[in-house]
Order: structure tokens, then C-alpha cells, then sequence
């Protein structure tokens, strides 16, 4: 009987040193990798996903997963017909449209956002919510496609601007300089465009169709990362900038355009990449220091929303945007989304020496046709 004690106590002990043994040999995911605080929430940047020229470093959050939201895309919003955009009555305005709102559910609006239709394509200013059930709301928006107004009142189609146009629209907030980036992107991709719209180097077919390529086999690797929250972005080898969402389910219904919005870059450069025989590599402790450099800087409110404030924070090495909703809540996250631009590789435009106006005048909304890209 002794024995049989004695027997069964040795057992018993022996599972319960191997069981502490294995709790402490037990590592989290997120063990070994640096921890960035992005405004309160801890955050690792995962491995590396690399197609050609483009890499995207995957953000993870480590903790719980955040506040689940209910938000719509402005692409599900258009399919279900759960949202109309039309010009401001009366002519219009160029730099700004009307949104109303169908569903109980808030729309996310997301700078980069290109809305297709009414008297010329449009770009979304600022991240912005839609209010359930919202009527007549005024969004700003910058025009991109100004050799254009005519056609309806209402857009119908969505698009998605570059990782370059969207830091012009951010950063500068000047209409002259949108068309001259979406210029300049035009006669880059060799894009066609009578009117100069935007749409012609997103959706073009021989653009398209090298995008679309880029997004697929990315995209493809960042849907299976449960933890995802965002992305560092890495072009021809260099660390070019970020975006990272409050939580995971907003960050999985911005994903696709996300990554499109950055294949748009790295297929424009792709050539200069392929010419180039040492192809340069992007480090991972490069990405985590771009995500690590977010607000160290100042701090510039941009915009104020009765649901959303937009800021730009300045630092040495980073030039950063920032969504926070107004009133954050239970069904609210702590912020929308961070988007991060290394200065190294996104200089700062040259400063205007006649700086134009912000808005065009709804009387005389089209510019110089000067400024239209040529058909090379």
C-alpha cells in the first residue's frame, strides 16, 4: 500500500515539473519580437511578404483584438446601394460632394478613397464617418480629373489612389499640386487620359492588370494572419510608409484597397527595380523603426468632424496621419487608422512659389489644360 503511494506521488509530481517546464519553455507569438506602443495598443511587425519589388511587413496587435466596429467600406456601401454621393446642388463644388446615408450602420470613408461619376472623378480628403442614417453631409474631396465637368450627378464607382497621391492630398492639401502628382503618375504609366482623371492610371488595363497581381498574392498572404492590423510598406528595397487600422475587422475590410493603393507605386518603379542588378532588401528593423518614430513629433490638427478628427504629426524622420474618432466608445476603437511616411523616401515637394488657391472656383472649375498629361 506504502508502495503503491509512494508510486502514485512520484507520478503526479513529475507531471507537474513537466508541466512547469513546458509553461515556462512556452513562448507567445509575439515573444523575441521589439514591442511598439502605437497610442497605447502594443504592436510587432511579423515577416516579411514579398512580391517583385514590393514587401509588406504585417503590423500585429498583441492584444485581445480591440473593438470589434460595425463599419462599412465605402465599396460595400456603393454595391448594396446603401449610399449616394452626388455633386453639391447648384452647379457643384469641386472640393466637395454630398453624402447620404442608407443603412443603420456607420460608412468608413478613407483618404485615398477615389469616388468615380459626377462632373469629375473625385478624391476623398480625410478619413471620415458616415453616421447611420446621415443625410446631406458635406465630405471635402480634391478633384482628379480636371479636364472634366460634365455627366451626372451621382458616383457610382470607387477606385483607390497611389501611396504617392494620397501623401500629396495629406500633406500639401493644395488642389494645384493633386493634379500635378496625378500628372505626373499618368505620364508615368504611360496612361491615356483626355480629361486627366485618376481612374485611367488605377483601373487602366495594362496597369490594372500588373496591380491587380500585386495585390493578389499579397493580399493573399495577410488573410491568414489573424493578429493583422495593418501593414509597413517596403518599395524597391526601401521603406517607404505604413498604415495601421484601430482594430482587425476594420483593417480586413481596408486591406485589399490598402495594398492596391501601394502596388500602384511599386508598378510604376518596377522598371527602374528590374534595372538594377544588386536588388536592395528592405530590413525588418528598419520597418519597426518607422512604426517606433510615429508621434514623436508635433502635432497639427487638420480637420475636425462632428465624428472624426484628423491630425498630422511631424517628426524628425516620419511625417504621420492620424483618424480618432470624436467619441470613442465600447463600439468605437481609440483611433482609426495611422497613416506613416518615411521622409528619406517621400521628400517634400518644393515649395510654390505663387501658391494657388485650395478650391476652384465652381464657375470656373477646370484648370489650364496645360497641366494635362501628355499621350506618350
Amino acid at each position: 500500500m506504502k508502495l503503491a503511494v509512494r508510486i502514485a506521488f512520484t507520478t503526479v509530481l513529475a507531471l507537474a515539473v513537466a508541466s512547469m517546464t513546458a509553461a515556462t519553455s512556452a513562448k507567445p507569438k509575439s515573444a523575441g519580437k521589439p514591442t511598439v506602443r502605437v497610442r497605447g495598443v502594443p504592436m510587432t511587425v511579423g515577416k516579411p511578404l514579398t512580391y517583385e519589388n514590393l514587401t509588406v511587413f504585417p503590423v500585429q496587435e498583441t492584444g485581445k483584438g480591440g473593438v470589434p466596429t460595425g463599419y462599412l467600406s465605402l465599396e460595400e456601401a456603393l454595391k448594396k446601394r446603401l449610399i449616394k454621393v452626388s455633386e453639391v446642388a447648384d452647379g457643384g463644388d469641386v472640393n466637395s460632394v454630398i453624402v447620404t446615408s442608407k443603412t443603420k450602420a456607420p460608412i468608413y470613408l478613407m483618404s485615398g478613397d477615389i469616388i468615380l461619376g459626377g462632373q469629375q472623378d473625385r478624391q476623398i480628403q480625410d478619413d471620415t464617418i458616415i453616421p447611420p442614417s446621415a443625410r446631406k453631409m458635406r465630405v471635402p474631396v480634391f478633384c482628379v480629373e480636371h479636364g472634366r465637368w460634365t455627366g451626372g450627378e451621382q458616383f457610382t464607382g470607387n477606385t483607390v489612389a497611389s501611396g504617392k497621391l494620397r501623401l500629396e492630398t495629406q500633406q500639401s492639401r493644395d488642389q494645384q499640386q493633386v493634379w500635378d502628382t496625378v500628372a505626373a503618375e499618368a505620364k508615368q504609366a504611360k496612361a491615356i487620359t483626355p480629361t486627366g482623371t485618376y481612374r485611367a492610371v488605377a483601373e487602366g488595363k495594362v496597369m490594372k492588370a500588373k496591380v491587380d497581381r500585386y495585390t493578389g498574392r499579397l493580399s493573399a498572404g495577410l488573410r491568414k494572419d489573424n493578429n493583422c492590423v495593418g501593414i509597413i510598406v517596403a518599395v524597391n528595397g526601401k521603406v517607404t510608409a505604413a498604415d495601421i487600422f484601430g482594430n482587425r475587422t476594420l483593417w480586413r475590410k481596408q486591406m485589399t484597397k490598402t495594398v492596391k493603393s501601394y502596388a500602384l507605386d511599386a508598378a510604376r518603379s518596377h522598371a527602374q527595380w528590374w534595372a538594377t542588378k544588386k536588388k536592395a532588401v528592405a530590413r525588418p528593423a528598419e520597418a519597426v523603426a518607422l512604426l517606433a518614430d510615429y508621434g514623436k513629433g508635433k502635432r497639427t490638427t487638420l480637420s475636425n468632424s462632428p465624428t472624426m478628427r484628423n491630425a498630422q504629426v511631424e517628426s524628425p524622420k516620419a511625417m504621420s496621419f492620424e483618424a480618432v474618432p470624436c467619441s470613442p466608445s465600447k463600439t468605437t476603437p481609440s483611433f482609426s487608422h495611422i497613416n506613416i511616411y518615411n521622409k528619406s523616401a517621400n521628400p517634400a515637394p518644393p515649395t510654390r512659389t505663387v501658391p494657388s488657391p485650395r478650391t476652384v472656383s465652381p464657375s470656373r472649375p477646370v484648370p489650364n489644360p496645360a497641366h494635362l498629361p501628355s499621350r506618350e
